[in-house]
């Protein structure tokens, strides 16, 4: 029957007690004592079953799982690797592998066990967990297209939706500027900036910036381009150049890193 409690742990002991031998019993125990957060307890039941059936691929499964639950990523990633090619068509240990990428922060080896288990079975779950991937690897667009796949297959899809709504592919700004001068004539001035972002936030991205002046009596226009780079989560690189005409009052040429 299904387990509610600690007192059904009990009796599923006892079981396992009287039943040694009976090593589908003694994975279910280390199964619910894993839901539990009885790791120690859950290993020691799950390795006699691997010791009673060397290829009980499911209790090798559970073993790489609680691996990776205590960040023994290399020791989960091995077994998991290892009943996937036993049993290639395993979607568990598929799965496994892309969580064990995913939690050690591999973030290009869980792009690429999903798009893996995308070639054998698309589903929406899966393009979520892409459109995740590539956000966080700052592949923006890619992401957008991944969630956007999975809402396709599941229109109600939770996970996708949040995300797609959480992405920003293009952001614009316009601001409005009052200015004043410490001089005697033609103080104040004005301005307008426009500013639009191609994919903030991603590893590359591009600015374009229109700003127009009046200053001193004159009005003046300036274009500025900027690139963004982005090659880790704490360093930007940028570059960005322009010009003005008329440019009376602002620079003429700018260019800038």
């Amino acid at each position: 029957g299904k387990l509610t409690g600690d007192e059904d742990l009990t009796v599923l002991r006892a079981f396992v007690r009287a039943h040694p031998m009976d090593v589908d019993a003694r994975l279910r125990l280390a199964t619910h004592l894993s839901w539990r957060g009885r790791r120690e307890e859950c290993r020691r039941e799950v390795t006699e079953v691997v010791r009673q059936a060397p290829q009980y691929w499911d209790a090798h499964l559970l073993l790489a799982r609680l691996d990776a639950w205590e960040r023994r990523y290399a020791e989960s990633r091995r077994r998991a690797d290892l009943v996937a090619r036993q049993q290639p068509n395993d979607r568990g240990a598929a799965l496994l592998l892309r969580d064990i990428a995913l939690w050690s922060g591999d973030l290009d080896e869980a792009r690429r066990r999903i798009l893996g288990l995308l070639h054998r079975e698309p589903s929406a779950d899966l393009y979520a967990s892409l459109a995740q991937v590539e956000r966080d690897r700052r592949h923006l667009w890619a992401a957008a297209r991944a969630a956007r796949e999975a809402l396709r297959l599941s229109p109600d899809h939770l996970a996708a939706t949040a995300l797609r709504q959480d992405l920003e592919l293009i952001a614009v700004s316009l601001g409005y500027e009052f200015e004043a001068f410490p001089i005697p004539t033609d103080r104040f001035g004005h301005g307008e900036v426009l500013t639009a972002t191609l994919l903030p936030r991603a590893w590359l991205s591009a600015t374009v910036q229109h700003e127009f002046r009046h200053r001193f009596g004159t009005v003046n226009q300036r274009l500025l381009v900027q690139g963004d780079y982005r090659p880790t989560s704490h360093l930007q690189i940028s570059l960005v150049a322009g010009g003005a005409y008329p440019a009376h009052a602002v620079p003429r040429a700018t260019a800038g890193a």
